[in-house]
């Protein structure tokens, strides 16, 4: 039964008051009179029947009903029931919980209410459904959990910046990388930007807030140490729930050492290719001695017949004073004369020439071996080409034919001319020994090697062909891999294709083949135009 605790609570179903009162409760809303009787409900009310125990119809002892369920096995609904006994008992004035109902696969959340006017005895009961809410909270709770997870235990630093400048978040992973963590509510992450990357850093921030997401950026911070770490980062804009964009998601990389990494490769890289180069010039310098040894040979010939020519000149006129017309013609049949006068300027041109044979391939040589640097500069290719072909003549002058056809309006490429020297005389290398090593080679005629170079479309292009043996279907994806080779061992490193690959990428151009078996390979090399 009910306890009655005040009777003194006029009740009246017609009143306008009431019935406003009741509709402007949110949910499901009921008013008791003093005894805990249900005097009158709002629309709402009735919805709650069938999920939520707290339902009594109109008319109904509401105390007595919650007095039953205080008694309840479910937690939740008796201690529901006991705080609103306790407000018609007039023990409390107001109280709020929030309770659910029903399995746990189809629980349901709801609020309840309970009032207690002072000095009337009775009260309003609201229970109003809050399953949407509390799944959002539920949501909300989790995803803060996440983001502290993923951000307390990030490699990357994460931090995020008022649109004004202000840190409002700073990751802990920002004091492993730095030695310190930036101070919350001041723009002193903007601050720890070394100074010549403040304007890179501020505009990719503009760009992030501006367009939503930032391209990839770097930027310098100083170490509580003293050392400059080097850091990548992308800017993302930060949306309010009403579209607005209020803050900037910065994620940053500590790329430090893998720059240094980088700058070790790079510097390894350049030396490996200077010694390849070396190398090969010293697996050349037989086929390079001998092509000056040749001119060398008949300049020491033509000048030993040049000191006997000049003898016989000498000869010739020291008899002319006082000497007769016979006198003259007998000593100049004696010395030969006529055939001397035709013969010396032939000596003479041919040691010319020979003077300019080995000096055009001392200076290839000169051109050739000279290191360089990493400045890129305008670099003419067919001079390239023709230096290297001079200098590579060792290696393949006894197998092939060369012939080039350098397009003399080839514009200029913009890159390293030691490292384009390199690219060709490997080219070069690799295709007279593809002819070499010709099933017929010892029996048939000299290879071809044709190297042509012309302008397509912004794009500088070399061909280099050979009438080798071509390259097997089964090794195709693996020639520019770094030591692959087909030659035994000691006769080949496997650095010469994977160098050449390695120096077209670096200056932002392909290589590519064209090979049938038994007939030869074109190499494709495409540079961009300066």
């Amino acid at each position: 039964m009910a306890e009655e605790v005040n009777h003194a609570f006029p009740v009246r179903e017609d009143d306008p008051g009431l019935r406003l009162l009741l509709q402007a409760v949110p949910g499901g809303a009921a008013l008791l009179d003093g005894r805990g009787i249900v005097a009158a409900v709002n629309p709402a009310w009735n919805g709650l029947a069938g999920p939520n125990p707290f339902f009594l119809g109109q008319g109904g002892d509401y105390l007595g009903h919650c007095q039953a369920l205080a008694r309840s096995k479910d937690t939740n609904h008796a201690l529901v029931a006991a705080s609103i006994v306790s407000a018609l008992q007039g023990k409390l004035r107001r109280i709020k919980l929030e309770y659910p109902c029903g399995a746990l696969e189809t629980v349901r959340w709801f609020s309840m209410t309970a009032t207690a006017p002072e000095g009337t005895g009775g009260a309003v009961i609201a229970h109003l459904e809050i399953t949407e809410r509390m799944a959002w909270e539920n949501r909300m709770r989790r995803d803060e959990r996440l983001f502290k997870a993923t951000t307390e235990n990030a490699l990357d630093l994460i931090a995020i910046v008022g649109a004004e400048g202000r840190t409002i978040y700073a990751s802990p992973s920002y004091g492993k990388a730095l030695g310190y963590t930036p101070a919350l509510g001041a723009s002193s992450l903007v601050e720890l930007v070394c100074a010549q990357d403040q304007s890179t850093f501020r505009e990719n921030c503009r760009i992030g807030l501006g367009t939503g997401i930032s391209p990839l950026f770097e930027y310098g911070v100083l170490h509580r140490e003293g050392q400059v770490r080097r850091l990548e980062a992308r800017a993302v804009a930060v949306d309010n729930p009403g579209g607005e964009r209020e803050a900037i998601l910065i994620i940053s990389r500590d790329i430090t050492a893998k720059k240094e990494a980088e700058e070790v490769r790079v510097r390894m890289e350049t030396q490996l290719r200077h010694a390849q180069k070396m190398e090969a010039v010293g697996q050349l310098a037989a086929g390079i001695a001998h092509e000056i040894n040749t001119p060398c040979q008949y300049l020491s010939d033509n000048l030993k017949f040049l000191q006997t020519a000049f003898s016989a000149f000498a000869k010739v006129t020291s008899g002319l004073a006082g000497a007769t017309g016979a006198e003259l013609e007998r000593v100049m049949a004696e010395q030969d004369i006529p055939y001397l006068t035709e013969e010396v300027p032939q000596a003479i041109q041919q040691s010319l020439d020979g003077l300019g044979r080995i000096s055009t391939i001392v200076q290839a040589m000169k051109v050739f071996g000279h290191p360089g640097g990493d400045e890129r500069v305008p670099v003419n290719l067919n001079e390239t080409l023709r230096n290297t072909i001079v200098v590579a003549q060792g290696e393949w002058k006894h197998v092939a034919e060369v012939a080039a056809e350098l397009d003399p309006q080839l514009p200029e490429v913009l890159g390293s001319a030691g490292e384009m020297n390199q690219v060709f005389l490997n080219l070069l290398v690799n295709a007279a020994h593809a002819i070499a090593e010709r099933p017929t080679a010892g029996a048939a005629a000299k290879g071809r090697i044709s190297i042509a170079t012309r302008a397509v479309d912004g794009w500088v292009e070399i061909r280099v062909r050979d009438t080798g043996a071509g390259i097997p279907e089964a090794i195709r994806g693996q020639i520019f891999l770094p030591f692959f080779t087909t030659k035994p061992v000691g006769k080949g490193t496997g650095q010469g294709l994977a160098i050449v690959h390695s120096v077209i990428t670096k200056h932002g151009g392909t290589i590519d083949f064209e090979s049938e078996v038994g007939q030869g390979t074109c190499f494709i090399v495409r540079l961009p135009v300066q």
